[in-house]
């Protein structure tokens, strides 16, 4: 069965098949005369006859290959590669045919066959390739490059075996004898190979055509037949011989005719195809076409509606689209020509035309056009006239907004006022008709009041009120109030004389009046005016239904307020009003029952109330209430609710009765009031009186009743109790450097970890601050260490903050119940004790409270209270320890120190009270005293004559974060007159790094008043050297714990050396602390430190004493 796509092209190929074989089969039965047996010139008509069969080879090659790879498939660039290959193997065939001159060796009959047999395989294999692979596989510049080389690779190894090594062959023809029989069977073979492909090919004849299959069947008969032909021969020259390259023509004919259709022609027949489908398309498109260039010239138009065209086609083509249409259509046409050139394509801009006297429309939509001969963007406009559409949606439109401005009318407000709705009405009324100006009056019981007018200026709408109006004879008004209807003036001269409009209108060309009548009285004016169009029917209905519909809502409000005014009370009555019959059916209930319940008036109506109950009151209150309220006494208390929404609340009712004139009880009237907000009151109250607001644990006030509690238990079971006081380290500095609202996340988190570490009955509370409170029950001293190293675990944890890792330690106190104490304010105190105990001495630790600690804890009490009057009771003074040059042994300034001398205590050790002073947060003070009493000291000496030499101050961390420190400095100095270059402050290494980009601002402020600046204990700090290189420093101080052991301390001496060196190279001076032996001094003088403080030369001296050594200071031997 031939699918019917095939049999126009089946019969085509059938007529020339069936007469090749019937005149091979006539030629091969019928006795050939010997004469016509060898033909005489056979040579040229062979080569005639080789160079068609290479012509046709070679041009399914040339087809297939220079065909576009998007549009051929692999097999057909397989088949074309490997004709290719038998055209050069026919071509070489035609050059060793005998009688031919040698081609590289000598021709002759065996060389001829040769190439031919190897040409038919390579074609017998071509048409093998098309039967049996897939079309649909798309063919690569790739596949094309190896189906090429690898033909060449078999063609060039037949021409290398018959040129080098034809003796291997097997023998194909013998002189006098003719074929031989390996030669025919070959030939038979060729013959099986061409009808297989044949076979395979007529399967496809079944289905739908997708190329020239009946082609490709004649090209493989064809070859059979020619090769059958072949085997016949017994000369070179004979007929048979001459009949098989006659079919092996025609089989390559019918070969490159089917590949030629499907390539190169159907693809010009389906264009022109589409031109013509794309031309009857345009034809009948309603749409208008243009080519433009990207300058806004028309190039080339077509359309079927030259009545949609300003102009003829002939007399715009060649000119700017600027020259052609009014200035706002073009513009938006070079918008449109610059989107799509941004975009490919512009959609849905819309102009709009005066055309054929009337306003018309048009979409727009435009797209670059690719590949255009001069290589410049050309864009095609397709604009569709859309005048119908726009005007139905503007009508649209229009009557939208008139029903929304009558909706927004009827659902105004009461608390709109009369003006207020006449304005609106107005607005409205001008805007809906396109007019410019606008009147409206109100009619009262002596006239009409104020009218207000509307005057367009631009875009704005100017209302103005008319003090005195009054109408006139034959006015605008005369005949439509006399007639009861509106009356509309299209032409000026159908205006009365006098119009009676106010002035502010200036000429009027156009108006409509309308009055509006209610039982016969005349209520209303309105009137619109000067639209550019005349009026229509549309006009006056849109003016009648907006001024009618605002008489009738003004009135019904006149009406209403009465009835407002009288159920003032209840409707307006911010609480739940109901009132119930006897049989408890709700008959009443106001606006806010309805917002309270959920349920309106309609659904509740005729209905028992206990629809509202929750099933939470007491029955014990429902029992109550109706006894009273059936002996005729009032009723007050609460009732827990459920809202239409399922929702509880909680609601104070007082019910009463309600008698008539006779004092009979009728009604029952319940006056509610919703509770929510007061008891969400008292929850939230309770909550902040209970809760810390930033962690959500217990505060310090539920903290001790809880601890109450769990004491009382404790007691009655007999079982041990730890309480543990810990407060995070260093909490200040993360506020100081990160904020308080990182802070503040701190604390949350620190929190979240305690909670993760609770059990059963654990409690836990934020004290205050950074101060956390835990309490476990039944707790010893090895379960407090367990708690304790839990506690340490999940706050080690880090905390990502800003990028940084943020890693948390804390000290922590504990207190064991019964040993340390029974009451809950005793145990807080002792682990409070304990837990101060470790903040002094190492921080991210723990300790058990102990009965000395009370004592360490008391003394540093009365210690910070008596150093808060020290300053006033003059016991600081200052000693100074005169620093030394190591180069020639003189006095270059003093570190100035502070002491202390309590009148009972006695002298107290700095290291003991400075830390209280900086806890207490008087470290400022501190600092700031130091400052003052060494520029008082050292304007003393200078009133007196005593040479001057540096002074020392040490900075507080405390006080070098301050903020205004610069300020304070600046002031001191002036108020002092001493002058910035007497004065070294001193600042430790790691309060210089807690903030180094403050610390390097900070410092070259100080240095730029003439201050001198020195890093104090230099090397127990963790400060860079590119840090180092930032601030404005002059000298490091290397710390005593470096000198202490330097002539033993192997690492000691790198260490001071490695500073020293670092201090040279950066310019800076060293200066050594604690110098306390001549070995010691001896090792930095040869290590090149400048300069030197230690008792080996002095200790601290009392003013006076300075001011002696200043006045004649002492020489000191140094060595070498």
């Amino acid at each position: 069965m031939i699918h019917p796509t095939h049999r126009r092209d089946a019969i085509q190929a059938a007529v020339p098949v069936l007469v090749s074989f019937l005149a091979a089969l006539l030629l091969w039965l019928s006795p050939v005369p010997d004469h016509i047996k060898g033909l005489a010139n056979y040579l040229p008509l062979h080569m005639v006859l080789e160079t068609a069969a290479i012509f046709f080879a070679g041009m399914i090659f040339a087809i297939t290959w220079h065909t576009p790879r998007t549009q051929n498939s692999l097999r057909s660039v397989i088949v074309g590669c490997l004709f290719a290959g038998v055209a050069i193997l026919d071509f070489s065939h035609m050059l060793s045919y005998t009688g031919m001159p040698s081609f590289i060796t000598p021709s002759g009959t065996s060389k001829a066959i040769y190439f031919w047999l190897a040409a038919r395989a390579l074609a017998c294999v071509g048409l093998l390739t098309l039967a049996v692979m897939k079309e649909e596989r798309a063919a690569t510049e790739q596949h094309a490059w190896l189906s090429l080389i690898a033909t060449s690779l078999v063609v060039a190894l037949v021409h290398f075996l018959v040129f080098a090594h034809m003796e291997a062959l097997p023998e194909v023809f013998t002189e006098g004898h003719g074929l031989t029989t390996w030669k025919i069977h070959a030939e038979y073979g060729l013959v099986l190979a061409y009808l297989l492909p044949a076979l395979l090919l007529a399967r496809k004849l079944r289905s739908v055509r997708t190329n020239h299959v009946s082609g490709l069947i004649a090209a493989a008969l064809l070859m059979a037949m020619s090769e059958f032909m072949l085997t016949l021969y017994a000369d070179v020259t004979d007929l048979y011989n001459l009949a098989g390259h006659l079919l092996k023509v025609a089989a390559y004919f019918y070969l490159y005719r089917p590949l030629f259709i499907e390539s190169l022609q159907a693809p010009y027949d389906r264009l022109r195809d589409a031109l013509a489908e794309l031309q009857a398309t345009l034809q009948a498109l309603p749409d208008l076409l243009f080519e433009l260039d990207e300058n806004g010239t028309f190039l080339s138009a077509h359309t079927g509606r030259a009545n949609l065209l300003l102009m003829p086609v002939s007399q715009f083509l060649g000119k700017n689209m600027r020259e052609v249409l009014p200035e706002s259509a073009a513009k938006i046409g070079m918008e449109a020509i610059q989107e799509a050139k941004e975009q490919g394509v512009s959609h849905g801009k819309l102009y709009e035309i005066d055309l054929n006297n009337q306003r018309s429309f048009f979409e727009l939509s435009a797209a670059r056009k690719f590949h255009t001969p001069s290589g410049k963007n050309h864009y095609i406009f397709i604009t569709r006239d859309v005048t119908l559409r726009v005007r139905s949606e503007m009508a649209l439109r229009q009557e939208a907004r008139f029903n929304a401005d009558l909706i927004a009318l009827s659902q105004e407000s009461e608390s709109t006022t009369v003006d207020q709705r006449l304005q609106n009405t107005l607005r409205s009324i001008v805007a809906l008709t396109d007019s410019q100006i606008g009147f409206i009056a109100l009619a009262s019981h002596h006239g009409f009041m104020p009218p207000k007018i509307l005057s367009r200026q631009g875009d704005e709408a100017v209302i103005d009120k008319i003090a005195h109006w009054q109408l006139q004879d034959n006015d605008v008004w005369s005949k439509a109030i006399r007639e009861r209807r509106a009356v509309t003036f299209n032409q000026a001269d159908e205006l009365p004389a006098s119009t009676g409009l106010p002035e502010q209108f200036g000429a009027i060309h156009h108006w409509i009046a309308l009055p509006i009548f209610d039982d016969n009285h005349l209520v209303m004016l309105a009137g619109i005016g000067n639209k550019a169009t005349p009026y229509i029917d549309a006009d006056i209905e849109f003016l009648h239904l907006m001024a009618y519909g605002t008489w009738q809502i003004t009135h019904k409000q006149q009406t209403d307020r009465a009835l407002h005014r009288f159920s003032l009370a209840t409707s307006q009555n911010p609480n739940p009003v109901m009132i119930t019959d006897l049989a408890t059916r709700i008959e009443y209930v106001n606006e806010a029952f309805t917002k309270t319940s959920g349920y309106s008036a309609a659904e509740v109506i005729g209905r028992n109330p206990r629809l509202l109950q929750s099933g939470k009151t007491s029955k014990n209150v429902y029992q109550d209430m109706w006894s009273k309220l059936t002996s005729g006494q009032p009723w007050k208390g609460e009732l827990i609710n459920r809202r239409k929404d399922g929702q509880e609340y909680y609601e104070e009712a007082l019910i009463y009765p309600i008698r008539n004139e006779a004092g009979v009880v009728t009604h029952y009237l319940a006056y509610k009031q919703d509770l929510g907000d007061k008891k969400s009151a008292e929850k939230r109250i309770q909550y902040l009186s209970e809760f810390d607001q930033l962690t959500g644990l217990p505060n310090r006030t539920l903290l001790m009743e809880q601890l109450q509690f769990a004491l009382a238990q404790a007691r009655r079971e007999v079982k041990p109790m730890a309480v543990l006081w810990l407060n995070l380290d260093l909490f200040k500095d993360i506020n100081n450097a990160y904020g308080h609202a990182t802070g503040d996340s701190v604390l949350r988190e620190a929190a979240h970890r305690m909670r993760d570490i609770m059990q059963g009955q654990d409690i836990i509370a934020r004290y205050s601050g950074d101060n956390f409170v835990f309490v476990r029950a039944n707790t010893d001293q090895y379960g407090a260490v367990h708690l304790v190293n839990q506690m340490l675990n999940v706050l080690s944890r880090p905390i990502l903050l800003d990028g940084e890792e943020l890693v948390l330690t804390a000290s922590m106190g504990l207190a064991l119940y019964p040993n340390d104490g029974i009451t809950a304010t005793d145990l807080m105190r002792c682990a409070e004790t304990a837990m101060y105990r470790v903040k002094h001495e190492s921080r991210n630790s723990y300790s058990f409270y102990s009965p000395d600690m009370q004592e360490r804890t008391a003394r540093a009490l009365q210690l910070t209270n008596a150093l808060k009057l020290a300053f006033a009771r003059h016991e600081l003074r200052l000693v100074y320890q005169p620093q030394i040059s190591l180069l020639d042994g003189h006095v270059t300034g003093a570190e100035a120190l502070i002491r202390w001398r309590h009148p009972q205590l006695g002298d107290i050790s700095p290291a003991e009270f400075i830390p209280l002073a900086e806890n207490a947060g008087l470290g400022g003070q501190v600092g700031e005293w130091v400052l003052q009493s060494v520029l008082s000291d050292l304007h003393a000496w200078h009133s007196q004559g005593i040479p001057l030499v540096k002074v020392a101050v040490n900075l507080s961390s405390v006080q070098f974060s301050e903020a205004g420190l610069t300020d304070k400095v600046r002031w001191q100095l002036q108020q002092s007159g001493v002058s910035p270059e007497w004065v070294e402050f001193e600042l430790t290494e790691i309060a210089a790094m807690k903030n180094p980009e403050q610390a390097a601002h900070t410092m070259s402020e100080l240095s730029d008043m003439g201050l001198t600046l020195s890093i104090d204990d230099f090397g127990t700090g963790y400060s860079s050297l590119s840090h180092l290189k930032r601030f404005k420093v002059y000298k490091l101080k290397i710390d005593q714990s470096f000198i202490r052991d330097i002539v033993d301390d192997p690492e000691d001496q790198a260490i001071v050396d490695a500073i020293i060196n670092m201090a040279h190279s950066l310019g800076m001076v060293t200066i050594a602390e604690g110098v306390e032996t001549p070995a010691q001094l001896a090792f930095l003088k040869a290590h090149q430190c400048d300069e030197m403080q230690g008792y080996l030369y002095s200790r601290p001296l009392e003013v006076t004493d300075f001011e002696q050594l200043l006045r004649s200071p002492p020489s000191i031997h140094l060595p070498g």
